[in-house]
């Protein structure tokens, strides 16, 4: 029996829950250890971005400790920035670590073959076709060149039939995000059928953060998820990574739950007395120390009464349970005349006399019939 791990997105960044980060990660590779595994691949977007020198020293360490369990293949993402990846390679560890930036056939020490597929760029497939193509005919015509790439390497994997396994970083047409919407418009989003081109057993898929999976003609396309939480008010409780087992002509797999912390955003309204009952109770899983955010709605006028009442929710949410809570207010300006009774009147006579009532002043007769006679000198001008 040969085991894969299948690892995605995991996002190696200072600025987002960066303890989070590497006490996830750090499990699952002794997770994955203690599994006695063959083979690990890494399905690209290891960083967010342009890796920092701190960033790139944990993801290395990472990644040599993944090494000394399995032989290492990895992707590159839509996150990484080119040659972010490089120094991976040249890592000393007990088994070989092989990271890809261009489609290639891998050949695992355990016999598996691997088509690997970074983040496919348009202007990349494009460029590789040696001639102009126009603006209008430029998509379907880098869809063909992406079709074609599957193609070829499928045609080098007929060598060794199986096991055969695609790694590929990419937007899968349909596939949802983890606030459970369906992505449109995405730039080179391709169908199981194109995927299906590489007659793999199983392909596995990063990019999407969600966990989802789909069948096609036979094979899995499986998307690991993300290993941790990444923003607030995501819609699946929990996070990991896949296990896969071949054996007997057949591929078995499961998805493994990291113990990550959940991140909850619980979004209300203050409605001047208290709040509209938008607020949710954490549940029994949610109670082991969640991160939440507590957003609330409310008038400018009405900040401060919203305010206490939000520290004490807030108070109570830790009570339950949660390791933090993050008060967001979202306030929505009021637009209020200083004195509606102007707006009433009807002429400016009455208009000024309203003022001079909202502020208390009162004027002498006299003065006030001389200043309301100049004012009618004034409409007449105007008029």
């Amino acid at each position: 029996m040969i085991r894969i791990a299948h690892i995605g997105d995991q996002h190696f960044n200072q600025r987002n829950r960066w303890d989070e980060c590497l006490r996830v990660m750090a499990w699952i590779a002794q997770d994955i250890a203690a599994r006695n595994v063959d083979l690990v691949l890494l399905g690209g977007d290891l960083f967010e971005k342009s890796p920092s020198h701190e960033e790139t020293l944990a993801a290395a360490l990472w990644v040599q400790q993944l090494a000394n369990a399995a032989e290492v293949v990895g992707v590159y993402g839509n996150h990484d920035k080119g040659g972010s990846l490089d120094v991976l390679g040249e890592l000393h560890a007990t088994h070989p670590i092989s990271i890809y930036a261009t489609p290639q056939v891998h050949s695992a020490a355990c016999g598996v073959q691997v088509a690997c597929l970074p983040w496919p760029r348009k202007a990349h497939l494009l460029a590789a076709l040696g001639r102009e193509v126009g603006h209008e005919e430029s998509a379907s015509i880098a869809q063909e060149a992406l079709r074609d790439v599957y193609r070829g390497l499928a045609h080098q994997m007929d060598a060794r039939p199986w096991p055969r396994v695609g790694l590929a970083h990419v937007m899968i047409d349909g596939a949802k995000t983890d606030h459970e919407q369906p992505i449109v418009g995405a730039d080179l989003a391709v169908s199981l059928a194109d995927l299906g081109l590489l007659r793999a057993d199983y392909i596995a898929c990063s990019h999407i953060h969600m966990h989802q999976e789909f069948m096609w003609s036979g094979a899995w396309f499986v998307y690991a998820g993300a290993p941790y939480h990444c923003n607030y008010g995501e819609f699946q409780p929990g996070k990991g990574y896949v296990v896969l087992d071949v054996a007997d002509g057949a591929i078995e797999w499961e998805r493994v739950a990291a113990p990550c912390t959940p991140m909850v955003l619980v979004e209300t309204t203050w409605d001047g007395s208290g709040f509209d009952g938008g607020q949710r109770r954490l549940t029994d899983a949610e109670q082991t120390g969640a991160d939440v955010r507590l957003r609330y709605h409310v008038a400018e006028d009405q900040r401060e009464a919203a305010r206490a009442a939000a520290e004490d929710v807030k108070r109570e949410l830790l009570d339950l349970g949660a390791a933090r809570v993050t008060l967001d207010p979202v306030v929505r300006p009021v637009t209020r005349a200083r004195a509606p009774e102007i707006t009433e009147a009807k002429t400016l006579k009455d208009k000024l006399r309203t003022v001079w009532r909202v502020r208390g002043e009162s004027l002498e007769p006299e003065r006030e019939e001389r200043v309301l006679g100049k004012l009618s000198i004034l409409e007449d001008t105007a008029a």
